[in-house]
């Protein structure tokens, strides 16, 4: 297709554009930069599809930088006049994939960790935590972790989660008082220098919660959790608590109720809490 061609279809798009607005919610996924850009700049008002605001999301990761540029400048107008249950979905569909997205400033791990932090994003967010079934959820519940508008929810997802590894990270965060999530940068770990042997890791940062837990009543609760995973977490937790004289009796008590317990994991953390106990209060 020559030059003439091409300049004469994007003139006919741009053209539609502006006649009928609605377009550009679709033409922010057309081939072509200019278009793109155009209709970038077109949008305004409240969006009604979540796969918009996902669409506006990749925009910002866009190959073009002008069109990148018109994306974020296109957020800043629809967010704020834009319906949590439009956002949640884009900000679930869209955690699990922008560590990927390269072209991606940091205006835009910015942006969803602001968004996130809206009342009621942030309260439709900890719903779909609750709620929902999707593998993903990882990704959205270590989002809300930046923002201490989750603290009051942490005992709620803790009990009220359907999936285990979600229960077992807000046990967790409860049980240390420290809320963590991933950063974006790696750091490199020597496993053996003189071979050149060496991984990558996370690196996490994190913040004090603000609220204080019920730590025996907690677990107590997780003991009995159907989820090893939650066990696990619970007998780390008493691990870490082991030498406060005021909870020993009831760790104790706590621990030896999982003695026999199925999984070999939770028993191996049943034996390291005894074994410590006997060697510390002989």
């Amino acid at each position: 297709m020559n030059d003439a061609r091409v300049a004469r279809l994007r003139d006919r798009d741009i053209e539609a554009l502006q006649q009928i607005p609605d377009l550009a919610q679709v033409f922010i996924l057309h081939h072509d930069g200019y278009v793109r850009e155009a209709a970038l700049k077109q949008l305004d008002g409240s969006v009604g599809a979540p796969g918009c605001i996902y669409a506006l999301f990749r925009r910002t990761n866009d190959w073009v930088p002008e069109v990148r540029e018109a994306a974020h400048e296109a957020l800043a107008r629809v967010l704020p006049q834009t319906s949590a249950e439009v956002i949640v979905p884009a900000i679930r569909a869209a955690l699990p994939r922008i560590a990927s997205w390269g072209r991606w400033s940091q205006a835009g791990p910015g942006r969803i960790t602001t968004l996130a932090q809206r009342d009621d994003v942030a309260s439709a967010l900890v719903d779909d935590v609750i709620q929902s079934e999707g593998a993903a959820l990882t990704v959205v519940f270590r989002e809300l972790c930046k923002t201490p508008k989750i603290d009051p929810q942490l005992e709620r997802i803790f009990r009220k989660a359907h999936q285990p590894h979600i229960r077992g990270m807000a046990l967790q965060i409860l049980l240390s008082g420290k809320a963590r999530w991933p950063l974006p940068q790696r750091r490199k770990v020597w496993i053996d220098k003189p071979s050149g042997r060496s991984r990558m890791e996370l690196q996490f940062q994190s913040r004090d919660i603000t609220v204080d837990a019920d730590v025996l009543g907690l677990l107590q609760r997780a003991v009995t959790d159907h989820a090893s995973i939650v066990r696990k977490h619970a007998l780390d937790g008493m691990i870490a608590l082991r030498h406060d004289r005021e909870m020993a009796h009831t760790l104790d008590t706590l621990v030896a109720g999982l003695e026999d317990d199925p999984n070999i994991g939770v028993r191996s953390r049943v034996a390291f809490f005894q074994c410590k106990r006997r060697e510390e209060n002989p």
